[in-house]
């Protein structure tokens, strides 16, 4: 497959998109999506991606003078269907269908509902578990976070693939600085993680070593873009007359600078286990050989039974 470098770095919206925002939320979907704090909006430059439980349940960018917004057409499929469709033993009997099995009109947060409980049928452990923790904690700022450097191409027409890293959260250091932390997740079932009996690295801590490496190689590109997405969220939040995490602020009114650190900080979090599980032998042996590896580099182990509103 044809290798393609990625030169540059920027999460951040230009002024224009973030304007159309913050007059989109006087009313209208926007502002019922703002207003739903389980949602998660993350920014990706030119455009934004507003989450469900890991599924992008809207893509929005900036129109020419308005925005301009999609959706994936599963998440339009009611999930309120539950009548029994004929079958004749070749064909079944659709023709009732084509009127009442979409969402075709907007009708206020009761819309977004629906398109939750459609999203959630797509919704794997991981990136319920994600979504759980960023919802939980808003000095995260972005989630999905693909990364920049040389990637490859699927086949043609597909959409370059490249390294994610799960979540991006802001830790305070010092009196004037806050630090990027960033977070691969994983639930306790992926193999990816090792284990105590297989005596090799687990797969997940030469990943989490690629992340770094990429990460330092962005340094200032980083420090920069997500400087200014901090800005961006101040003023969407604020435009509905929301506020943000105090981090974000500081940040925003430059209070704070980011930094990256003097090595990119990639933590681990594990979580889908249950009390028993926790108290395996070869998973407490082999937590602490992991917490061990990722110390050596400046990460940290953050394991966890069940995700929902626990605080980073």
């Amino acid at each position: 497959m044809p290798e393609i470098t990625i030169k540059n770095f920027d999460r951040s919206l230009p002024g224009h998109f973030v304007t159309q925002l913050e007059k989109a939320a006087e009313k209208g979907w926007w502002r019922d999506v703002l207003d739903d704090r389980e949602l998660v909006i993350a920014l990706r430059g030119k455009s934004l991606n507003v989450y469900w439980k890991g599924q992008s349940i809207f893509k929005v960018e900036a129109g020419l003078l308005a925005l301009r917004a999609s959706t994936h057409e599963k998440f339009l499929l009611d999930p309120k269907l539950s009548g029994q469709i004929h079958f004749d033993g070749e064909k079944f009997d659709v023709a009732a269908l084509e009127t009442k099995a979409f969402v075709k009109s907007y009708e206020g947060p009761t819309s977004i509902a629906l398109m939750k409980r459609a999203a959630g049928i797509y919704a794997g452990r991981e990136k319920s578990g994600c979504h759980s923790i960023a919802v939980a904690n808003p000095k995260v700022i972005d989630v999905e976070i693909a990364l920049p450097g040389t990637v490859e191409r699927n086949e043609p027409g597909d959409e370059i693939t490249s390294p994610r890293i799960d979540l991006l959260a802001l830790e305070p250091q010092g009196t004037d600085e806050a630090r990027l932390v960033f977070w691969e997740a994983k639930d306790f079932k992926n193999p990816e993680l090792g284990s105590i009996r297989s005596r090799l690295p687990a797969p997940v801590l030469a990943q989490i070593a690629a992340y770094r490496a990429i990460l330092d190689g962005y340094r200032e590109d980083l420090e920069k873009s997500y400087t200014r997405l901090c800005s961006n969220l101040r003023r969407i939040r604020g435009a509905a007359g929301q506020s943000v995490h105090p981090l974000v602020d500081e940040v925003a009114t430059g209070v704070r600078k980011i930094t990256l650190g003097d090595t990119p900080q990639v933590n681990l979090l594990v979580f889908g286990f249950d009390a028993g599980q926790k108290q395996y032998a070869d998973w407490q042996a082999h937590r602490v050989a992991l917490e061990h590896a990722l110390a050596s580099d400046g990460g940290r182990l953050y394991a966890v039974g069940d995700p929902k509103g626990k605080q980073l």
